[in-house]
């Protein structure tokens, strides 16, 4: 592997994803997942997953972190910087030169309008990248448990994220460690 080529495309990547996606977090889990597994195939659904798992459960942004794990999965202490400047400096630019011009914009019905359809396609891409991404994250019963469980306390309570992480991340140690699996 040439390191630093490698080290440039996964800034090239992530600028791509910074620059591109509108609604930073989640909404960026489609446009990420297709330039790190689909086409540059650097890591697979399970990894990605994990990245972002991990990205979750850490103090700080979710796109941020992420692409500190991916950074380095794919090319060490350097993929990180170069994920890392990648995924961020887009959106510093953008933000900065939006700023400048907010208080106009902001106002006006076209952008007003705009952003009302940008919105909706956010949810639709967030909720596309949830069902690709299920089948790898769900396999068995005790998953969809988890899963529902999760899912029906986050809609319904004020329970914390990382609360359900830890206790998703007890339960399926425990669950796996009795069954004498060390992984799926």
């Amino acid at each position: 592997m040439n390191k630093p080529k490698v080290c440039i495309q996964l800034l090239i990547s992530f600028a791509k994803v910074g620059t591109f996606v509108v609604g930073g977090g989640y909404s960026m889990v489609p446009v990420m997942r297709y330039e790190i597994v689909e086409k540059r195939k650097w890591i697979n659904d399970d990894e990605i997953l994990d990245c972002m798992a991990l990205g979750q459960s850490l103090p700080g942004v979710i796109t941020i972190n992420t692409s500190v794990f991916i950074g380095y999965r794919v090319c060490g202490i350097m993929g990180v910087l170069a994920a890392s400047l990648g995924i961020v400096f887009p959106a510093f630019l953008i933000i900065t030169l939006f700023a400048a011009a907010f208080e106009k914009l902001e106002s006006m019905v076209v952008v007003q309008k705009a952003m009302a359809g940008v919105r909706a396609s956010v949810f639709a891409l967030i909720l596309a990248s949830v069902l690709k991404m299920f089948n790898s994250s769900v396999k068995n019963i005790f998953q969809m448990i988890i899963f529902l469980g999760v899912f029906g306390f986050m809609m319904f309570s004020d329970i914390s994220p990382v609360f359900a992480i830890i206790v998703s991340g007890l339960l399926g140690y425990i669950y796996f460690l009795k069954r004498g699996e060390n992984s799926d």
